[in-house]
Formats: structure tokens, sequence, C-alpha cells
């Protein structure tokens, strides 16, 4: 990576996915319940979701750490974080006043400010994925 500032932001992406995954690992009900609070539709899947996105979360953080699993990492955090960030915002948009989950029982933020950061890592993914193909 040439650039110093996308180095930090990829370091700082990858401690986000890291820390989400780790917190949420331990403590997939906890996971469940704010799925639910969300009221996002197909309940069934909500436990399989709680089981896996932890741990996709961290194989992506990590993934960012490596020169050659760099990219396939971003194309991973890209869509996830765009799909978290639509159903963020449909529940924004029904006036859902909830946290978003991303960091479990341990840190709390707002819709508008799981949206806002999620904005910067799709802006940092993109940038990351455009000079991991160069």
């Amino acid at each position: 990576m040439k650039h110093g500032w996308l180095m930090a932001g990829t370091l700082m992406v990858s401690g986000v996915f890291i820390a989400a995954g780790t917190v949420k690992f331990g403590e997939p009900s906890s996971l469940v319940a704010q799925m639910e609070a969300l009221r996002l539709p197909l309940t069934v899947m909500f436990p399989w979701v709680a089981v896996f996105l932890p741990g996709l979360e961290i194989l992506l953080g990590v993934a960012l750490w490596f020169k050659n699993w760099r990219g396939a990492a971003w194309l991973g955090i890209l869509p996830l974080t765009a799909g978290f960030s639509v159903i963020l915002a449909w529940a924004k948009l029904r006036g859902l006043e909830v946290s978003c989950g991303c960091f479990g029982d341990v840190l709390h933020f707002s819709l508008s400010a799981a949206l806002v950061r999620n904005g910067v890592i799709l802006v940092m993914g993109g940038l990351g994925l455009r000079e991991e193909l160069k």
C-alpha cells in the first residue's frame, strides 16, 4: 500500500470489524435481540446469522492485514457494510430509535452515527479495493 493514510484507514476498518465480531461472538442471544429490535423480517434466520456473522466479521478484519487477502476482504466488507447500511436506513425511516447492535451490549451507536461510520467504511473500502486492483 503506497499511501500511509490508506493503510491507517485499512487498519481502522480492520479494528472495527474485529472488535464488532469479537464482542458479538460470545453473546449470540444479544445479537438476536438487536435484530429483533430492528424489526427485520425472516426471524427464523436470526439464530444462524448470530452464529455466522461474528466469525465472518473477525475473518474479514484479520484478512485486511495480509496483502494477498486484502482485496478479497474488501470484497466481503463492502457488500456486508452496504447491506447493513440499508437495514439501518430502513429502520431509521420507520422511526425506530434503537442501537445499531454493531458492538453488542458493550458500545451503543445511534442509527445515524452507525450510518456515518458505515459511510466512512464504504469510502475506505472503495479506495482500498481500487488500490488492490491496480
